[in-house]
């Protein structure tokens, strides 16, 4: 089977390792001194977003794992060294290139990565495993031994493996991203970005297999052609109930250490039908022990549960699927740039903030089409009752100057008239005050002539 599959890649791999190689930044260097504090915490600012609690990692990256949207982000895109974190990705690559019944023998190759350690099995030469244990002892037991075989196996060589993990590392957008090796033991050309990290996770976790091997606590590995049962713990103590740094809601991850890295950590939680992947990198706690990325992604999943909310953004109009997007609590869905895209199965709505996409919604073609035709006449009918408004005020406002014209003329005619008829009246007055005098004198006149006509006869 695994000479099929290595006929198949053929001598692409080679040409793989140096087209991807580029595509991810194989030139990138890790900053070994960068320690905490080093890289700002870039989420914080953002508009709008809420501020993030205090991290011992170096950097560190949450993403919602339905959208990809990032909640916070610190140096994410700065290379790291990994440490076993890696395994994700071998894991990844082994799960889309091999059967899981498939058997495997150790060689020389596996063997040489068998030194003393905790991330070993320390197998034997030509001991036989199936893929499926092995990805269980590469996940829970974190073992370096097994990694290199697997790659050996699956990729012919490993590095033709490692090609075809820094091709996958391209295929998934990782841009930040080189690896040399399947273990994650150090390498100057063997990085990751938080970032980068959280984008394999993603696609990590689509397999069902894959999420169940990272979720398990403990595996028996049954007895094999050259030794008795294995027994293996998780590495992951933020999974057992009852230890100090469990979380509720975790449901599975990697964990990796080594003096230079300092403690990596990648995990995935789920919490009200959200579920989140938190990338630790570089974190140390005081004691300079591996508990800090423990503390740090505790931290940083409450951040993103608690901070958080799905809001509905439909308008009330029926879905196929989705129509929420994932806001910080309290922020107004207004404020959010919706994009749409017409697709066969319908029409694609993309809520986006930041530069983030928020969520996304898919609705039927009639039923946006019916939607459009009732926003259009609904606009047509508002645009017309406002120009009805306009025409109604202008109309207002013409009249007024000729009926304020009007009402002046009234007025001039009205002074006019009140004056002329006052000057009438008086004459009228005049006229019969001087009839009256002339008549009174008149009277007067004739009384002083009979007196005198009388004294006359008297004498």
């Amino acid at each position: 089977m695994f000479k099929k599959i290595r006929k198949l890649l053929g001598c692409s791999l080679l040409a793989a390792a140096l087209t991807v190689g580029s595509a991810v930044g194989v030139s990138a260097a890790v900053d070994v001194s960068a320690t905490t504090g080093t890289y700002p915490v870039e989420s914080d600012s953002w508009a709008n977003w809420p501020q993030s609690p205090s991290m011992l990692a170096v950097t560190a990256c949450l993403m919602d794992a339905d959208t990809g949207a990032i909640l916070y982000a610190r140096g994410m895109d700065v290379p790291r060294f990994p440490a076993s974190i890696t395994k994700v990705m071998t894991a990844l690559v082994v799960m889309e290139h091999a059967d899981l019944n498939a058997q495997v023998a150790f060689t020389e190759t596996g063997l040489a990565d068998a030194y003393g350690g905790s991330s070993n099995i320390n197998p034997t030469l030509g001991e036989v495993f199936t893929v499926d244990q092995m990805l269980q002892m590469l996940l829970v037991k974190s073992a370096n031994d097994v990694a290199t075989q697997l790659a050996e196996a699956v990729g012919g060589s490993v590095e033709n493996f490692a090609a075809m993990m820094n091709q996958k590392a391209a295929e998934l957008g990782c841009t930040n991203t080189h690896f040399a090796n399947a273990s994650g033991l150090e390498n100057d050309d063997h990085y990751v970005s938080a970032h980068d990290m959280a984008l394999i996770m993603k696609a990590a976790i689509s397999h069902d297999r894959l999420r169940e091997i990272m979720n398990v606590q403990s595996i028996q590995v049954p007895e094999t052609n050259a030794s008795g049962a294995r027994y293996y713990d998780t590495h992951l103590q933020m999974l057992v109930p009852g230890n100090e740094y469990y979380y509720e809601g975790a449901l599975g991850g990697k964990t990796g250490y080594t003096p230079v890295s300092g403690s990596t950590l990648v995990m995935y939680a789920t919490r009200e039908n959200r579920t989140l992947i938190g990338v630790v990198m570089g974190s140390q706690s005081a004691q300079l022990d591996t508990n800090g990325c423990c503390i740090d992604m505790a931290d940083l999943f409450d951040y993103g549960f608690y901070s958080f909310s799905y809001q509905d953004m439909t308008g009330g109009y029926p879905y196929l699927w989705g129509g929420t997007a994932l806001l910080p609590n309290g922020m107004d869905p207004a404020g959010v740039n919706v994009l749409t895209e017409e697709t066969p199965e319908g029409v694609l709505y993309s809520y986006q903030y930041n530069g983030q996409n928020l969520g996304n919604g898919l609705m039927a073609k009639d039923t946006y089409d019916a939607m459009q035709a009732a926003l259009q006449s609904a606009a047509e009918t508002e645009m017309a009752a406002q120009e009805g408004t306009e025409d109604a005020v202008t109309s207002s406002s013409a009249d007024a100057p000729e009926e304020r014209t009007g009402n002046s003329g009234k007025s001039g005619r009205t002074v006019v008239m009140t004056i002329a008829i006052a000057v009438l009246t008086v004459s009228i007055l005049g006229c019969i005050v001087l009839i009256i005098l002339t008549s009174e004198g008149h009277q007067k006149k004739l009384h002083s002539q009979r007196r005198n006509r009388k004294n006359k006869k008297d004498r």
